[in-house]
């Protein structure tokens, strides 16, 4: 992710879910802060810390997600859907991604 982020600088939105959200957050940590002014984060399934002033980060946690609050390490979501953990949107009550971003994106 890192070597990604710095090798394509017309990357401007980077989007994780569980796992993924804790690479963007490893990433960020190591990259010159020019090249993350304005990047916008989202993630799912886990909220990461907003440790970039200059980056907009837009986290979504389920209400029902017991693995995504256990990696969120107490950092607070702005959106909480009532939903769990999986991204399958052919299981109940699971993560609806594409409706998310597309929210976001029309902010």
């Amino acid at each position: 992710m890192h070597a990604i982020l710095q090798e394509v600088p017309g990357i401007t939105r980077v989007i994780g879910h569980s796992k993924g959200a804790l690479a963007i957050e490893n990433a960020l940590r190591s990259l010159p802060a020019k090249r993350t002014e304005r990047l916008a984060v989202i993630t799912f399934g886990c909220v990461i810390s907003e440790q970039l002033a200059r980056s907009e980060y837009t986290q979504c946690l389920g209400w029902f997600d017991n693995l995504g609050i256990l990696n969120s390490w107490w950092h607070v979501p702005e959106f909480r859907p009532l939903s769990h953990h999986s991204t399958n949107t052919f299981i109940p009550l699971s993560m609806r991604v594409a409706d998310t971003v597309n929210v976001v994106a029309t902010r």
